[in-house]
């Protein structure tokens, strides 16, 4: 994917999740944040695909790494991340680092 189209990708991804907010889990938004990571913040014009990692309202015991946890395939399917062109992750609540110790950086 051209770099050009992954920030495209990207913009509307956030577009997407500032209308994700109406959905809530007991008091607060079930979707905490988004955050691009990897080649596409490096400005790589050939990118496999864009990562991103999706902080959830759930307990840690309940968000596996690298699995998605029950009950998050309808979000995944609200932010267009399963439509392709995107790895998504859900880290564990304050989890700041992903996949090696990679660095997950907020979308500039």
């Amino acid at each position: 994917m051209r770099y050009k189209r992954a920030v495209e990708k990207l913009r509307i991804l956030a577009e997407t999740c500032e209308r994700a907010k109406i959905f809530w889990f007991d008091t607060e938004p079930f979707l905490k944040a988004v955050y691009a990571f990897g080649e596409v913040l490096d400005g790589a014009d050939s990118l496999d695909a864009i990562q991103v990692a999706v902080a959830i309202n759930l307990p840690p015991e309940d968000v596996p790494w690298e699995c998605n946890p029950e009950g998050t395939d309808w979000l995944a399917n609200e932010l267009r991340l399963s439509k392709g062109g995107f790895m998504y992750f859900w880290p564990l609540p304050g989890e700041r680092t992903v996949g090696s110790g990679r660095r997950v950086s907020r979308p500039g």
